[in-house]
């Protein structure tokens, strides 16, 4: 499917339902909105030489992560979530981001717990998708994870759109 073929809500939720049909029982279920679309991203705009990240991005803000009691530990990494192409991941831009306070870490969430508010990761989503809502997918291949993502947008929401995002433009936006 062309990247600029979105696919209806009502199809999303059911090609949800028919991917779990394959999956473990008791999947980790994680919660998100989509933030933020930006072309590109610049670290330090008065830095020489200057160097900016371009290709189109989308800012997520992850808000939360259910392990079922039943189910088994679930290791967050943010380049287990991407959109078209697992290359296009969650860590597309952590060696210009750093380390800032609104980034969602790497961490284990284990059987009976949810946690709320994890923060944001920074997905490419290529310049001809800014201008859409962009569903997160889960790179379950690499743990064997069992994962129901659940994206929280309203689909006829307008996603904000820059041309440059600056580190103070993403931390604006990952808020819950």
């Amino acid at each position: 499917m062309h990247r600029s073929e979105r696919l209806p809500r009502w199809m999303v939720g059911l090609v949800g339902i028919v991917a779990l049909a394959g999956c473990a029982k008791n999947p980790t279920i994680i919660t998100y909105k989509q933030k933020l679309n930006f072309g590109a991203y610049d670290a330090d705009p008065s830095a020489t030489p200057h160097n900016t990240q371009g290709g189109g991005f989308a800012l997520y803000h992850i808000d939360s992560m259910k392990v079922p009691a039943q189910g088994t530990a679930y290791d967050f990494k943010r380049n287990k979530l991407y959109y078209g192409q697992t290359s296009m991941n969650g860590a597309a831009l952590d060696y210009y981001l750093g380390n800032p306070s609104w980034l969602a870490k790497q961490q284990t969430v284990t059987p009976g717990t949810t946690l709320a508010d994890l923060g944001c990761v920074v997905v490419q989503v290529g310049n001809d998708a800014l201008q859409f809502i962009d569903y997160l997918l889960h790179d379950s291949a690499a743990d064997n994870d069992s994962v129901l993502m659940s994206g929280t947008m309203d689909p006829n929401a307008s996603i904000p759109a820059v041309n440059v995002a600056y580190p103070e433009t993403l931390a604006q936006h990952c808020k819950p």
